[in-house]
């Protein structure tokens, strides 16, 4: 039995992920202080409940990510053979979760409000000893909450890809669309000021629908990872290594035909060839050779079996993303008589 490689990050990407866990800390720290600012000047609005509600919760992934992240780059042991990869996904799933669930907890108290014509008002407080209407720091606070966040989710995307890192491209994308639920709260109270009671639950609503799209959004990859969908690309593309490795191993001077499968976790692909050889001659030593030399293909791939066969099956529902060589190979192969 060949055991799994313990992968661990690149040289050329550990400068990243030192970034990425310094920005991790700041967003932690720039998230408690956001809720913090915006608790004092919530008032009764929604759309401010809403928002902060929105940023209470968002500061799960970037935790997530700093407690999974090092249990993930911990070698395989006698307990856990293929690592400690999945520890990503769980916490990419339990980042997601919350979000699912408040965006519908938002979705149906904000429907209520609508339908109970429910009218919010926003009183004032005393600063520098002068009565201020709440809205006026409400929507200060709310431009606290929008322009850092979106400048954090910036820097993270270049790193999340290059660390191919969902969970950190999913907290980016969420910093990014923070000025959404920001701008949603801040016309909710202005909507207050000028009296349109409707405003500020139809705010809250627009929050609402935004957190769930992305709640639902993450959910789906999420669980589609853990239940071993086969790999895509850290913004959920679809990652085309598996043809690529397919096609490489059509191209060995002994293989007539062959597929591959792969999954996905956490960082790392796990995937496993199937070769119709030509050539049967020393194959025990030409497998290994060319199992060892698929590892040095992507240096996400930490484990890759080779498995000689009589014939290949098609997998249904599969796209045929094969190359024209492997397409080539695989008609001579049908092709030849008795198959």
């Amino acid at each position: 039995m060949r055991a799994v490689t313990a992968v661990d990050i690149p040289d050329d990407r550990k400068p990243d992920y030192r970034k990425a866990k310094w920005i991790q800390w700041i967003t932690i720290a720039y998230l408690v202080s956001v809720a913090i600012v915006l608790y004092f000047v919530l008032g009764s609005s929604q759309a401010m409940r809403a928002a902060w509600l929105e940023d209470m919760l968002s500061i799960i992934p970037s935790v997530s990510w700093v407690i999974a992240t090092p249990i993930a780059w911990r070698k395989p042991d006698g307990n856990f053979p293929y690592g400690y990869h999945r520890a990503v996904g769980i916490a990419y799933l339990a980042s997601a979760l919350p979000l699912l669930g408040l965006g519908l907890y938002l979705i149906i108290e904000a429907a209520m409000k609508l339908f109970q014509a429910t009218h919010p008002s926003m009183g004032t407080m005393v600063i520098l000893g002068e009565p201020v209407w709440i809205g006026w720091p409400a929507l200060l606070a709310l431009a606290y909450s929008a322009i850092p966040s979106v400048i954090l989710g910036r820097l993270k995307l270049p790193l999340a890809r290059r660390l191919h890192d969902k969970p950190l491209i999913a907290d980016a994308k969420m910093r990014k669309a923070d000025w959404l639920t920001a701008g949603a709260a801040g016309i909710g109270v202005i909507g207050i000021g000028f009296g349109i009671w409707w405003l500020d639950a139809a705010a809250a609503l627009l929050i609402g629908l935004d957190v769930l799209r992305d709640g639902f959004a993450q959910t789906s990859r999420s669980i589609g990872d853990l239940a071993d969908r086969r790999p895509t690309t850290a913004e959920g593309g679809e990652d085309d290594l598996p043809e690529r490795l397919r096609d490489w191993l059509c191209r060995l001077s002994w293989v007539e035909n062959a597929d591959v499968r792969m999954r996905e976790a956490g960082h790392v692909l796990y995937g496993e060839g199937f070769v119709v050889p030509k050539d049967e001659g020393d194959l025990i030593r030409r497998i290994n050779d060319a199992a060892d030399e698929a590892l040095g293909l992507d240096w996400r791939v930490a484990e890759f079996t080779i498995t000689p066969v009589a014939s290949l099956s098609v997998v249904e529902g599969r796209s045929d993303g094969a190359s024209e060589p492997a397409r080539a190979a695989r008609d001579r192969h049908r092709s030849r008589p008795g198959r």
